[in-house]
This record gives C-alpha cells, sequence and structure tokens, in this order.
C-alpha cells in the first residue's frame, strides 16, 4: 500500500492537528512574477462606446502563506483566474454530536444536529496591488448552556456563574452574517510588505475555523475583530505583522469609574514567525504577543459573563490590561505530522474581571486568574482502497481556566477519509477532565463524540 501525505484534517477542520505544507502553490521554487492582461471593453455591458478597461493580475505564490496568517487554511479557495476578477468558493459542515452533551465546555458544540458551517468566499482580483476577500457564513451551534445548581452545574463548574458555547467569534447562529471582509494593498512579488485592512481574524496563534470541536488553546487565541494589520511574507519563509484592532470593551477603574473615551480601547499585536514548505520535511514556528487578551472573543465573553451573573455593577467593561503570547509549531515527514500550540497569560487578571477560581464568592483578597492553554496533536495519512485517510491523537491542557469553563484537560482521537472528491466524513472522540473541587471544577470526566460530514466546491 503507498503511502500518501494527506490533508484531510485542514479540509475537514476537526482539530488543530498540523496540515501539511507540502501545497503545491507555495513552493520556494516559484518566486517570479508572471502577469497576464485582459481587455475587456465596457461594451459587454453598456454600450456606450467608450475606452476598454484593463485589468491585470498575476500567479500568487505567497497566498498560501497569507491563508496561514490569516487563519483562512483548509478553507475553499478557487484557482487564481485572471480572466475571472471575481471568484467564488464555498464549503459546508454538518455535525452530529452525541455523549455527555450537559457539560456546555467552552470549545464543544453540544447540539446533537447542527450546520456548523455554511460559507461562501468571495476573492475579488482588483490588480496586482489590490485584493478583496469576503466570507459570508452561517451556523447554528450551540451558544451556552444554562447552569446547574452551585453544587454541580451542567458545564462542570461548580458555583459557577458561567456559560460555556463553541464560540463566542461568531455572531447569533441562525442568521447570515459577514464573517470576514478586508482588503489587502500590496504585491508581495514586487515588494514583501502589505496593508491589511478589514474584519478579519487576527495573525496570533494558528488554528483551524469551525471544526468539529475547538481546542483549549484557540479558545484564548481566536480573535476575530475589525484591524490595520501590517505585515511582511519573503520568499525566504519569515512573516510577521503589526496589528491594532477594538478589544469590544471599555476599561473602568476598580470603583467602576470609566476611564478614557468610547474610542480608546484600542489592543495592539505583533507576530514573527518562518515556515518551509516541503513534502519529505517541513516546518513551521512563530510567535505572537497581544497587548490585551481580552480581545480574544471567548475572553471577553467570558469577562462580560462574570459582570453580568454575578451582579458586580461593572458590565461591559474590564479593571487592567491583561498583555498575552502564544507560540506554534508544526512539523511534517512524509505521511508524518505533529503539531504543538502554548497560549498564556503574561499578568493576572483582576479579580472583578476573572478570578482564579470558582470557589467562593469575590473579595478583595481574591486572586485573579493568569489562565493558559497547550496542546500537541499527531497525525498519520495514507491512502488505502483508493481513498485518502488520516488517523490523529492529541492532548489538551489548561490553567487557571476555570472561569473560561475549559475542561482542566483533554485527550482525543480521530478519523477522517475522503469518500469522493471534495467531500469527506470524519470521526472525534474527546475525553474531557473538569478542574478538581478545589479548585472551583466538579472534578468529574465526560465523553463527546462528534461526527462530521464536509464538502467544498467552487
Amino acid at each position: 500500500m503507498k503511502l500518501k501525505l494527506v490533508v484531510a484534517m485542514s479540509v475537514l477542520g476537526l482539530v488543530t492537528c498540523p496540515a501539511s505544507f507540502a501545497d503545491t502553490q507555495t513552493k520556494q521554487k516559484m518566486h517570479h512574477k508572471v502577469k497576464h492582461h485582459r481587455v475587456v471593453s465596457t461594451k459587454d455591458y453598456k454600450d456606450t462606446g467608450v475606452l476598454p478597461i484593463v485589468t491585470e493580475c498575476q500567479t500568487d505564490w505567497y497566498q498560501p502563506m497569507m491563508d496561514s496568517m490569516n487563519q483562512n487554511m483548509g478553507r475553499a479557495r478557487p484557482t487564481v483566474d485572471c480572466s475571472k476578477p471575481l471568484t467564488f468558493a464555498g464549503g459546508i459542515a454538518a455535525d452530529y454530536h452525541f455523549g455527555n452533551l450537559s457539560q456546555g465546555y467552552t470549545t464543544e458544540n453540544t447540539d446533537k444536529f447542527t450546520l456548523n458551517d455554511a460559507y461562501i468566499n468571495a476573492f475579488g482580483n482588483v490588480n496586482s496591488w489590490a485584493k478583496a476577500f469576503a466570507s459570508l457564513s452561517y451556523n447554528n451551534t450551540s451558544r451556552g448552556n444554562v447552569n446547574g445548581n452551585g453544587n454541580g452545574s451542567t458545564n462542570g463548574v461548580r458555583n459557577s456563574v458561567l456559560n460555556g458555547q463553541y464560540s463566542a467569534a461568531y455572531n447569533t447562529p441562525n442568521t447570515l452574517n459577514l464573517e470576514q471582509g478586508f482588503v489587502t494593498l500590496g504585491d508581495l512579488n514586487e515588494y514583501p510588505v502589505f496593508l491589511q485592512v478589514g474584519k478579519q481574524f487576527a495573525d496570533y496563534g494558528r488554528y483551524q475555523l469551525h471544526p468539529l470541536t475547538r481546542s483549549l488553546t484557540q479558545s484564548l487565541t481566536e480573535t476575530l475583530r475589525t484591524s490595520v494589520d501590517l505585515g511582511f511574507v519573503t520568499h525566504m519563509g519569515f512573516n510577521g505583522s503589526l496589528y491594532v484592532y477594538d478589544n469590544g470593551l471599555r476599561k473602568s477603574t476598580s470603583t467602576g469609574v470609566l476611564t478614557g473615551d468610547a474610542h480608546s480601547r484600542n489592543a495592539y499585536g505583533a507576530s514573527l514567525g518562518y515556515a518551509q514548505m516541503s513534502d519529505q520535511l517541513g516546518y513551521r514556528l512563530g510567535v505572537g504577543y497581544v497587548t490585551d487578551m481580552i480581545g480574544a472573543n471567548d475572553v471577553q465573553n467570558a469577562v462580560t459573563n462574570y459582570h453580568t451573573a454575578s451582579g458586580n455593577g461593572y458590565g461591559s467593561t474590564f479593571i487592567n490590561h491583561v498583555g498575552a503570547v502564544a507560540l506554534y509549531g508544526d512539523v511534517n515527514s512524509g505521511p508524518f505530522s505533529v503539531g504543538v500550540r502554548y497560549s498564556t497569560a503574561l499578568q493576572s487578571f483582576s479579580y472583578l474581571d476573572m478570578p482564579n477560581n470558582l470557589v467562593g464568592a469575590a473579595t478583595a483578597t481574591a486572586q485573579g486568574a493568569k489562565p493558559w492553554a497547550a496542546d500537541i496533536n499527531a497525525g498519520y495519512g495514507f491512502n488505502a482502497w483508493s481513498h485518502d485517510q488520516n488517523v490523529y491523537v492529541g492532548y489538551q491542557q489548561t490553567g487557571a481556566a476555570t472561569y473560561m469553563a475549559l475542561p482542566a484537560n483533554r485527550w482525543l482521537a480521530g478519523y477522517g477519509v475522503t469518500v469522493m472528491k471534495n467531500t469527506n466524513v470524519g470521526v472525534e472522540l474527546d475525553h474531557d477532565n473538569a478542574y478538581s473541587q478545589t479548585k472551583g471544577g466538579t472534578g468529574n470526566s465526560s465523553n463527546l463524540v462528534g461526527v462530521r460530514i464536509s464538502t467544498m466546491f467552487g
């Protein structure tokens, strides 16, 4: 049986198991500029007889790297066609879950039947210096479970005021929304620098969008904001960016007095990475930093939920800035791949924003949390019975994240198969262990099984 490295994981979006870097579009030997010109007469649309419009496009060997920085790896993308300034692609992922559906952990979808992701990506090849991207997305994933009594809530946390949910990054379920929309200015074949403006996922950590189960590190890093991003990508594999975004909450003092005006909520971030893509031995490494961890959607949601449910009067505010860092690393060799992720706060939160644990009421002597998360995943891809398949295992752990409605640790295993062209089926088992009672959890363990059918088109 001939072994073949497959990247069904990135297509299925099951977990953040590392995808192959051997994309033929990113071979480092191809860096020359290829341009084509097409004449489009406006008489094709209106018989005005005016001068023709000349459009210009190019083969962009840097796009997969840009997709990685925008967290869009594994998403449907049509082949760049100079004769089509506007192109479309999309995908659909439907999930089924069974097992302990009452835990309500953040990162898990606890609805039995879910249309997790139905999206259309539009790509505008305006010219060699300007690109446009928009992603319309629909999902009806779980938005959190109402907790039980103080002695044992339904999300594995004692005395909890939390509502765990699949993700706080996406808008209200059962609605079609503009998930991403940004303009990219720059010609990477001429200069390695670009400017990107619009609603986008921050270049902070690495993860898959709309996976079957989100990783614990993804909960601390996934940041979907309207932002301005100044970045660079070189043919040698170096990449990075500087960006600014609105963190969504206003700062206040410990007495509840707002500081600054409504526009003083800016948070800043920076990233630096290096990648070499190869079938034989490929790897990528990177580090990211943000000045305010509350910019991550799940973190902001947890802070807001605590303020609201505890009735402390702070509403949509936060007490102190908390810097954070995220690290990632992936390596692939032949059919094997391994990926690691790590994210941590660099300072402790105010106990009024995020207590260290949820045992007892918050007092002036209470400690604020300093949450962190780490995970490692290993995958093996092969071809059998003329179908690309893969298996993977992983382990994830958190610290001081009781308040985030995250488990203390998670074991997982999964399998995926391409049943036909662009159509995949995957299954994943997640075994979660809650924090101990002394740390605010129940100490219970639970199992969740997810099945996904997905396809891409365009």
